[in-house]
């Protein structure tokens, strides 16, 4: 479990994987087929983007602390899509609205975590309780420590995401 001391827009809270929902109740196989769906899609823009993407699949998903209007903090488990050194994707079964400040515990190769901070920039409906959002992180981060090879580190697509090797 993890007991890393964390605050979101000055309120602290731990980050315990205990405390975590999941919310999305899809089977592996719908979300692999939701993720290469809208993988394929967005393959079409990859040009365009500053920073590019890697596929990041963590095989019991990625947990993520969101800050809810009023003040309280939830975590939640989520389906990570992509990683870039700016930012991340993810599937989750609710809303979260534009602005959203946020805590991703990323899984690296070695097997740690790191906590990240972001703040919610895209949030789609996809379909029955599924969407998918895009954080922008505070910070970037050392993409090489969190996808595998080479073609990370030359912004190519990496073949082997944390949680898969």
């Amino acid at each position: 479990m993890l007991s890393s001391f964390v605050q979101i827009e000055g309120q602290e809270s731990t980050f315990e994987s205990g405390e975590c929902m999941y919310i999305l109740k899809l089977a592996e196989s719908q979300k692999r087929e939701i993720i290469q769906i809208l993988e394929e899609r967005d393959a079409n823009n990859a040009s365009s983007r500053a920073h590019p993407r890697h596929l990041y699949c963590v095989a019991n998903g990625v947990q993520v602390q969101i800050a809810q209007p009023g003040g309280s903090v939830t975590r939640f488990i989520v389906a990570p899509r992509n990683l870039s050194t700016n930012g991340m994707q993810f599937l989750h079964g609710g809303y979260v609205h534009v602005g959203t400040s946020c805590i991703a515990n990323l899984l690296q190769l070695n097997g740690h975590t790191q906590l990240v901070r972001g703040t919610v920039v895209r949030c789609d409906y996809i379909c029955g309780r599924v969407h998918d959002i895009g954080i922008k992180f505070d910070s970037s981060i050392p993409i090489q420590e969190f996808v595998k090879c080479a073609e990370a580190e030359a912004g190519e697509e990496s073949a082997e995401p944390a949680g898969q090797a």
